[in-house]
């Protein structure tokens, strides 16, 4: 086209009329019918179209890669969404606008290699990263893992120093007739509606009425010895360039919420109506966003025929790189600064070179980002040839060519160059990759993600469940969730545990009834204590997440009864190892004792019975032995008789006539066929061990224990069942 410029119009139409086309936008499904060339020298006899360029076949965002082809597909898919993240110019009138977040890089440049889309679409006219000298190397161990090693003189120069803005924005409003929120300072309007009380001022169009029809009350929630008003102005907006510690609690725009209250008053024989102005607190604070100078405050009116005003406040904060925040090259390859290290220990090479950033090797190996390294070659020789390079995709590139002119001028032709160690001055004894790089900081910083929270009840907890509130915004707490309780878990930290799940959480006391385990009414003011399912007042106090009262309340709402006991349950391993053994031996007998039987498994445990029915503890009558068979037909928790067990008699083949069944009608059913009624059986096995008293009828319906004569509680049998 050069050589058109000095030809007349119709020289210039005649050479487009010999080289024009149509251009045809085809869709996917269109594409699988016709023959695409890629380049114009590759059409065909059956060539239906020809690409206008290859790097078509690219995104916006991924046509800024140079030399993408060379990369793992991937790496360049990574790239799409850290792109999205890096922080540059990301528009030109910045300082006119109140967006809820934004970043603005102090001295971004343009990438030495870049690309030709990036030229059409103004990426490199507008860019978001820097040109820092890049060495792969291990030095001091810091950049593991993807960690990222920077040179601290770097950044007091400037090197990816960024201002970070935040904006707060809150609007007067209109509740309901006698209910409005308006812009005012907190402070000022107390001192007012002071002097108006004390003087009863006539209302003027400047102050609120508050003379025999108005009065004015205080306002409610104001706090100013624990929040700072004295940056307010008259108007209830924070001053321009005010600067706010972060931590610190500031008030940065006033508002009160203004409420009419209608009030009869009787004078004499006259009744009228008063108005009673009521004021609440409703200022905004600072917070974990929301700190530092105030960088612009706009005050308007909604539109013309709304007389409520929006206020907008923008904060400004200079932010250097720190530990932990994240950076990124064009190919995928991020990290996370892991050191920053002074200028003087870094290495440097014979010229004086020291590097930017030190990344690495093991970042190359298994990613295969090619394109990284290549780009660092081709942007060695482009810094001392003072040109740009062009990394476009899928176009010819002499790579042999470049090294050659590296070779030239002095260099190691594939990037390698001999470095010496900033800490002892001697050479290492190695090869390093070093040379210019483009690389993106991105938005993720540690300063919007650090987060910590006090112990007490002082901080916000959740209105339901007491526990902490969730969300850094909210002061909440830190989540110990399924992997970090997995983890806790493996170390055997029982203590830590309890103290995290309940004492930092949402620990509670509060009263159960000691005789039937059930929550007890309890009234503070009065003292009064009684428990409505047995009326007595014999209470237990204990400890436990507030979560497990919500729970019990909940379970009772669905007509499922929840009962504690306080009693000590003190097992050591000597017992485990004792029961163990007798199960052992009982098994291999071929019978189990209805004492001895674990709590654990489901089975049943009595007190007071040895087994043959007369409480002596001799327990002879071992065929009247009992256990809860937890895997019934339908669910039903089974007592069935040892010599009546089916699985037993399936095993020996010996089922006798009438013995078989088990029974679902009956908590209790004979195991022997022996003459004795069912009422004797339960007497015998509800008797006491020192064989004094007896037991009366078991109330099937109910499930209570019968109450038992001679001093002996009245709940002797326990039945524990765990499904």
């Amino acid at each position: 086209m050069p050589s058109l410029r000095t030809s007349s119009a119709s020289d210039i139409v005649k050479v487009l009329e010999a080289s024009q086309a149509s251009i045809e936008f085809l869709d996917i499904e269109e594409e699988n019918t016709r023959l695409i060339s890629m380049k114009p020298e590759e059409v065909k006899g059956l060539t239906t179209h020809c690409e206008i360029s290859p790097s078509t076949i690219f995104s916006v965002v991924t046509n800024n890669i140079p030399f993408a082809n060379h990369n793992q597909a991937p790496r360049n898919i990574f790239h799409g969404s850290q792109s999205k993240q890096a922080i540059g110019v990301f528009t030109t009138n910045f300082s006119k606008r109140f967006d809820t977040m934004g970043y603005i890089q102090h001295y971004p440049q343009r990438p030495l290699v870049t690309t030709r889309n990036a030229h059409y679409t103004m990426s490199d006219r507008m860019p978001n990263g820097f040109n820092v000298i890049v060495a792969v190397m291990s030095y001091t161990g810091f950049n593991q893992e993807d960690g990222v090693m920077i040179n601290k003189s770097a950044i007091d120069r400037g090197l990816f120093n960024i201002t970070a803005y935040k904006s707060m924005t809150v609007s007067e409003r209109k509740i309901s007739e006698d209910e409005e929120v308006v812009l005012a300072n907190p402070v000022a309007l107390q001192e007012r509606l002071k002097r108006q009380n004390e003087d009863d001022t006539p209302s003027t169009s400047a102050n609120p009425p508050t003379t025999k029809n108005m009065s004015a009350s205080k306002i409610g929630n104001f706090h100013p010895e624990k929040t700072d008003y004295s940056l307010l102005g008259e108007d209830g907006v924070i001053k321009k360039e005010s600067y706010i510690q972060s931590g610190q609690s500031v008030a940065i725009v006033g508002l009160v919420k203004r409420t009419k209250r209608y009030v009869k008053d009787k004078q004499g024989v006259l009744l009228e109506t008063k108005v009673v102005e009521e004021y609440q607190n409703m200022s905004m604070h600072s917070d974990v966003h929301h700190y530092g100078k105030v960088d612009a405050v706009y005050v308007e009116k909604m539109s013309p025929l709304v007389p409520f005003r929006v206020c907008k406040v923008r904060f400004r904060k200079v932010r250097k790189p720190e530990l932990g925040d994240k950076h990124s090259s064009r190919h995928g390859q991020k990290g996370v600064i892991g050191m920053i290290i002074k200028g003087e220990d870094m290495p440097y090479t014979k010229d004086g070179i020291v590097p930017d950033i030190i990344i690495n090797p093991h970042a190359f190996p298994s990613r295969m980002t090619i394109g990284h390294m290549v780009e660092c070659i081709f942007a060695k020789l482009c810094c001392m040839e003072g040109t740009l390079g062009d990394g476009s995709v899928f176009l010819p590139f002499d790579l042999k060519n470049v090294c050659d002119n590296l070779e030239t001028r002095g260099f190691e032709k594939y990037g390698n160059e001999l470095l010496y160690n900033g800490f002892t001055g001697q050479q290492i004894p190695t090869d390093i990759f070093i040379g210019p790089t483009f690389y993106l900081r991105l938005k993720h910083m540690v300063a919007d993600k650090v987060h910590s929270r006090g112990v007490g009840f002082n901080n916000p907890h959740d209105q339901l469940t007491r526990q902490p509130t969730a969300g850094r915004s909210n002061q909440g707490g830190l989540r110990i969730g399924e992997m970090e309780r997995d983890s806790l878990l493996s170390h055997g930290v029982a203590q830590f545990i309890k103290e995290s799940m309940m004492e930092r959480s949402d620990k509670y006391q509060w009263i159960v009834c000691k005789r039937c385990g059930v929550l007890v009414e309890y009234s503070k003011p009065t003292r009064y204590v009684a428990c409505r399912s047995c009326g007595h007042n014999d209470i237990s106090i204990i400890e436990t997440p507030y979560s497990m009262m919500l729970l019990t309340q909940e379970l009772e709402s669905m007509g499922i009864q929840m009962r504690f006991s306080d009693e000590p349950f003190d097992l050591n391993d000597e017992d485990l190892i004792e029961e163990e053994e007798e199960d052992e031996k009982e098994a291999q007998a071929g019978g189990t004792n209805i004492d001895t039987l674990d709590e654990g498994e489901g089975e049943l445990r009595e007190e007071g019975n040895d087994g043959d029915g007369d409480g002596n503890g001799d327990g002879e009558d071992v065929g009247e032995e009992r256990k809860v068979d937890d895997e019934g037909e339908d669910g039903y928790d089974e007592v069935v008789g040892q010599d009546v067990d089916e699985e037993a008699n399936d095993r020996d083949g010996e089922a006798e006539d009438g013995e078989g069944e088990d029974s679902k009608d009956e908590f209790w059913e004979e195991g022997d066929g022996d003459e004795e009624d069912e009422q004797g059986n339960l007497e015998g096995r509800n008797g006491s061990r020192d064989g004094e008293g007896s037991a009366g009828e078991i109330d099937y319906e109910s499930g209570e224990a019968p109450e038992v004569e001679g001093g002996a509680h009245e709940d002797t049998l326990k039945i524990i069942v765990l499904r």
